[in-house]
């Protein structure tokens, strides 16, 4: 009988080691986004889970569905999710920047070493022609809403009507994003890479200011 208590208790200690401890919701919710980033960030969409996300987690796969019923609204918080970051981060990299020229340059460098992992899981989710269609109008809303963002500053610097700012925002953003494969060859120099790209996007910047605007940048 004393060894059989013994063994109970071993056994209740065992599972309160092994049991995920309780945190607030939102810490909670957060640490399984975090952990469905990195499972689509390495995997393909076709492997991603609930069960693989509990695991990645930490946490029971009942424990993932009470905070995302479904797959689908797990991926869709997701791009949520990652969307913030990059809005927190334009937001921050506005308010530090004094010129034009510094905000590109914190843009460029975001997209090409910090942010590179949003942009890979945002991609991934979006191109899967499996994803519902409501997945797809948020990823449109947000990217609207970063391309108004972006424009309205570059129309404030350069003195261009929004409408042209806008065509210019989104051209300028294919420059650095297609750099972005570049990034992993051992041959490529990062900072080479990153002064190359803010030049491009400077000169036409500068080009449509005196073409289009009135005059040299102004400042940021």
């Amino acid at each position: 009988m004393r060894e059989m208590f013994k063994n109970l208790i071993w056994k209740t200690k065992s599972i309160a080691q092994t049991s995920p401890k309780r945190l607030p919701p939102d810490v909670r919710k957060n640490q399984i986004l975090e952990a469905a980033s990195e499972l689509v960030e390495q995997n393909d969409l076709a492997d991603f889970t609930m069960a693989a996300v509990a695991v990645k987690s930490g946490v029971s796969t009942p424990l993932v569905y009470k905070y995302f019923p479904n797959r689908s609204e797990l991926l869709r918080k997701l791009l949520i999710f990652e969307l913030n970051r990059i809005d927190q981060f334009l937001e921050a990299a506005s308010a530090s920047a004094k010129t034009l020229e510094a905000f590109v340059r914190r843009i460029a460098n975001a997209e090409l070493q910090t942010r590179m992992k949003q942009y890979v899981v945002i991609q991934k989710i979006t191109q899967d022609a499996q994803l519902d269609r409501v997945i797809t109008e948020t990823y449109e809303k947000q990217h609207q809403i970063h391309m108004d963002y972006l424009s309205k500053r570059m129309s404030q610097a350069t003195g261009l009507p929004q409408d042209l700012t806008l065509i210019a925002t989104q051209l300028n953003l294919g420059i650095s994003r297609a750099a972005i494969p570049l990034v992993n060859k051992p041959s490529v120099d990062l900072q080479y890479l990153e002064d190359i790209i803010v030049d491009m996007i400077m000169a036409n910047v500068s080009a449509l200011a005196v073409k289009y605007g009135t005059g040299p940048l102004r400042d940021f």
